[in-house]
């Protein structure tokens, strides 16, 4: 990376926000990055390149670190540079006013210098940023109110915050860093506010926070979406590590004590019960809670990437654990990946395509962040949960670089006609001249709807240098299936919906042999929660 721009323009909707990386403008595919420990000491060099191999591996392009946390390690900006994922760097303050004396001032003067001038020699850093959602709660969360300062006290402690984030940070890059651009706060307005959708970056919490449905995320799609997510359950096994025998139970109070948000179980059971048939034993629960989240970010991701170029970045809350939680992170507190990690890999591949129906017409989006142009074979599939084929159709396409295609439009009213609707679904696929595949599904209704069967699903293994081959095999439609085994390793998909007849491959990569690991090999899907 040579040149960096922070491309901030009046436009005819509001203003750009969008970064340039040598000239080229880039959709950023990103996350928000939070310590990986309570106890920072604990992390190991080896934990910083296992999460940001897992970073690279998601499609990730960008971290943002955030302004809560911890100015990272050198070996987390090394790692960062090595595989090109860029960074976003918050200066360390976050949600709260800070003190006026000369003291604290001069301490932070020095706080920012050092750390500009230790960070500026990574490529990987290509904005910096003042703080986390100050701005935000000095105008929109009350504390003026709340805290019951006078006129003369806010004037006093805003005047401050300006010196700190408009004239200090500013003068110190000035001197120290001018390669890179910098903006005071993030977000720069509320998500409740109309602004928000028109200019600068956006913190869009009215999923979880305002309880608005998954389908709200098309609706309030900003210019660069820098933060926005849902919750779900972390790994079985790490829960197991964590709770007692006795205490491995819905609504046990070790459960209460790893759930930090006020209302979080309520919300996530809100939600839940609004597209799932809710699950009665932890375990299911847990597997139900991720499936929600991935739906989520799923719904989010698709909206910010099909929004181009009106909307140029999207990064979810959050990537990562600080201890293990009922969180929103991807990858929880032990590194097992969550539903949504995988469902995030999916949705930031530089090819992406969304099926979707219009009453009774079949409308493919596409968008594509490579370049340079490129041809590929579009396939879509109307069919059922047995595999009967209703209706399909395959083309050429040459996908554009630069902005969202409608690269299918068709009337499907005749086939629908008499069909029941809660046991089909839309199949769409891209395949490039590399034989570059990518996929997305539709379904006509949420999942507590879809008459969902039973079947058995035929797996085969074959030993490879770095682990195992898994071949998965079914004759219906199998929705949210999930492998796990009895070893360390990481799989190359999860949590994903089995076509009916079409043989899925699964890379397990380890470094353990393990004796008969066919039969290790442990697998559900969303049908057998409703067995408990």
């Amino acid at each position: 990376m040579r040149t960096i721009e922070l491309v901030q323009e009046p436009d005819s909707i509001g203003k750009s926000f969008y970064l340039k990386i040598n000239d080229v403008p880039v959709f950023i595919r990103g996350a928000n990055y939070v310590p990986m420990d309570n106890f920072p000491s604990r992390v190991t060099d080896s934990m910083y390149t296992a999460l940001i191999k897992d970073v690279d591996a998601a499609n990730i392009n960008m971290l943002r670190v955030w302004g809560g946390g911890i100015y990272e390690n050198d070996v987390f900006y090394d790692l960062c540079d090595e595989k090109g994922i860029m960074v976003w760097q918050d200066f360390m303050f976050a949600n709260a006013m800070y003190p006026e004396d000369d003291k604290f001032f001069v301490s932070v003067r020095d706080e920012i210098i050092q750390n500009i001038v230790r960070l500026r020699r990574h490529p990987s850093i290509v904005l910096w940023c003042g703080n986390n959602e100050i701005e935000e709660g000095w105008y929109n969360w009350g504390w003026v109110k709340d805290y019951g300062y006078s006129k003369e006290d806010s004037s006093r402690i805003f005047r401050n915050y300006r010196k700190i984030f408009k004239e200090l940070i500013p003068y110190a890059l000035l001197r120290q860093d001018t390669l890179r651009p910098y903006i005071s706060t993030s977000p720069m307005h509320g998500w409740g506010r109309d602004e928000s959708l028109k200019e600068g970056d956006l913190h869009y919490w009215g999923v979880w926070w305002g309880k608005e449905p998954f389908d709200m995320y098309n609706k309030k799609v900003g210019r660069f979406v820098s933060e926005y997510g849902f919750q779900g359950f972390p790994d079985y096994t790490t829960i197991e590590k964590i709770t007692p025998p006795e205490e491995l139970k819905l609504n046990s109070e070790v459960l209460k004590a790893h759930q930090k948000h006020p209302v979080g179980f309520e919300t996530i059971d809100e939600y839940m019960r609004r597209d799932y048939i809710v699950p009665t034993d932890l375990k299911s629960y847990g597997y139900v809670s991720q499936l929600l989240q991935a739906d989520g970010l799923k719904t989010a991701i698709e909206a910010h990437r099909l929004a181009k170029p009106k909307c140029m970045g999207t990064m979810y809350w959050q990537l990562n654990d600080s201890w293990p939680a009922v969180s929103w992170s991807t990858i929880d507190y032990n590194g097992k990946k969550k539903a949504s990690y995988y469902t995030v890999s999916r949705g930031y591949r530089d090819y992406f395509l969304k099926p979707e129906m219009d009453g009774d017409k079949l409308k493919v989006y596409a968008t594509f962040d490579e370049p340079d142009n490129q041809e590929a074979k579009l396939w879509v599939v109307l069919a059922d949960f047995d595999g009967v084929v209703l209706w399909q159709e395959e083309k050429s396409y040459t996908f554009s670089a630069s902005h969202t295609e409608v690269v299918l439009d068709t009337n499907l009213a005749t086939v629908l006609k008499g069909k029941d609707k809660t046991k089909l679904f839309v199949y769409a696929q891209i395949k490039n001249i590399l034989g570059v595949r990518v996929a997305n599904m539709y379904y006509f209704v949420p999942p507590k709807e879809m008459k969902l069967e039973k079947t058995p699903i035929d797996i085969s293994t074959q030993k490879t240098s770095n682990g195992y081959i898994i071949n998965l095999y079914t004759t219906k439609l199998a929705k949210g299936v999930f492998l796990s085994v009895p070893v360390k390793g990481d799989f190359s998909d999860n949590y994903f919906d089995l076509m009916p007849f079409e043989e899925k491959k699964i890379q397990f990569n380890t470094t353990q042999e393990v004796d008969n690991f066919q039969d290790s090999i442990k697998v559900i899907s969303l049908v057998d929660t409703y067995m408990k």
